[in-house]
């Protein structure tokens, strides 16, 4: 889902999800959620060091 949408070239989200062969509603929470994920990954690494891991 994020390598899809930031990594592989698609031109909008709305392709993104068409690529995934998703609903929009279902790529937009699918997203937000590993959006979510990354945030919190970089938070912990930030308080705590990459030993945390």
């Amino acid at each position: 889902m994020l390598a899809t949408t930031f990594f592989h070239g698609v031109p909008t989200r709305e392709a993104a999800a068409e690529r995934l062969d998703l609903p929009p509603s279902t790529y937009r929470r699918h997203l937000a959620r590993g959006i979510g994920q990354v945030c919190d990954r970089l938070w912990e690494r930030e308080l705590y060091g990459a030993a945390a891991e």
